[in-house]
């Protein structure tokens, strides 16, 4: 342990509240007072009676904290030395998740030399949150340093956002939506118990377990991982059961219900699709539930919950939980479809490239410095 100074010879910050004379011109250093911000964030949001209940209630609450690997020692060292301090049963660190450095197209970010997005200009592209979101999460530098690639942001969204979450949403809220009147269809319990159908639930729970260890680990790249593998699943599953085959047969009433039971199935893995996705993209989700016809409120905030206490409670049969958890009702009606994902084109790609290379800020600052020779 090394003695830290936590004040500065600086005109700007929070003064030391004494009336010694060698600390009267001292401000605070900034990481010794901004981490007492926390509290007072809290208080702000929740109400000054209550952010005691986040704050100093060690037994109830579990403190994580996410930042970059140079911020560490002012959030294991200094920031918890103040609250041991007071001699207060303050909320300590439970959890630190750190990250290593995101550079961009193997250099570093640069905003003075316009090399990088940053995020006033991220909106400027006309991408949707979500798929910065995704991509940004997709290549956290939890172990290592990890680079911003053009060429591997349009990948990861054509070939996964868009072929494998996009397009499994799309396709079955679609048919939904045009062969069963825009209404969730009638779930038939012995329609659903073939070989398949069941190895699907089960996939699907058991991967589930392995989101809920991850999140829990804060392995937050890994975990997103998993929920696309989660996707995954719903569109190998629908391949399989080929339900558009079954409603040819309009004279089989076996068929008929069959293919039924499948789109309502589908149409909670999707609900679920939306939970589970929702930490990495809330905007994603919120377009889903729109289409969907999903007031996010009441027992809609708190499904997840509700998944797990059913497995929790069931364990014989705890893969049932798309069926048997209460994601979605019968006869619920939805919205007309729309893409939740687009496709960004190679050139679209080029484009973004270029603009923020620095090539055009370089070429500003000469036409600058040739202005001033003329002057």
């Amino acid at each position: 342990m090394k003695e830290r100074c936590i004040t500065r010879d600086l005109k700007w910050g929070v003064p030391v509240p004494t009336d010694d004379p060698d600390l009267k011109n001292k401000v605070f250093y900034v990481w010794f007072d901004a981490c007492i911000g926390y509290l007072s964030i809290t208080a702000n949001f929740v109400g000054e009676d209550k952010w005691k209940d986040w704050w100093m209630n060690p037994e109830h609450v579990k403190l994580y904290q996410f930042m970059g690997k140079d911020n560490v020692t002012f959030h294991t060292v200094i920031f918890p030395s103040t609250l041991i301090g007071t001699g207060k049963n303050y909320t300590m660190l439970y959890h630190l998740s750190t990250s290593e450095y995101l550079n961009y197209e193997g250099t570093k970010f640069s905003k003075s030399k316009g090399v990088g997005v940053f995020g006033d200009a991220a909106g400027t592209t006309g991408i949707p949150s979500e798929v910065w979101r995704y991509y940004l999460l997709s290549m956290r530098p939890e172990v290592s340093d990890t680079d911003f690639k053009w060429d591997d942001f349009g990948a990861k969204n054509n070939n996964e956002l868009l072929a494998n979450l996009g397009n499994l949403i799309n396709r079955v809220l679609v048919f939904t939506h045009k062969n069963f009147n825009g209404k969730i269809p009638k779930f038939t319990p012995d329609k659903f118990t073939d070989e398949n159908d069941i190895k699907f639930l089960k996939d699907v729970t058991n991967t589930y377990h392995e989101y809920v260890k991850l999140q829990e680990n804060t392995q937050i790249k890994e975990a997103l991982k998993v929920f696309m593998d989660i996707s995954s699943l719903g569109n190998g599953f629908l391949q399989l059961s080929a339900p558009w085959n079954l409603l040819k047969k309009k004279d089989d009433n076996d068929s008929i219900l069959k293919a039924e039971t499948v789109f309502y199935v589908l149409c909670s893995f999707i609900r679920f699709l939306g939970c589970i996705g929702e930490p990495f993209m809330p905007s994603f989700s919120a377009k889903l539930y729109e289409i969907m016809n999903i007031k996010y409120e009441g027992k809609e905030c708190t499904l997840l919950k509700t998944v797990n206490d059913f497995i929790e409670n069931h364990k014989d049969e705890e893969y049932m939980f798309l069926i048997k958890a209460g994601i979605l009702d019968e006869g619920h009606e939805i919205n007309h479809p729309l893409p939740l994902f687009k496709n960004i084109s190679e050139e679209e790609i080029n484009a973004f490239k270029k603009k923020f290379s620095g090539e055009q800020n370089s070429s500003q600052n000469e036409e600058e410095k040739k202005e001033e020779k003329k002057e």
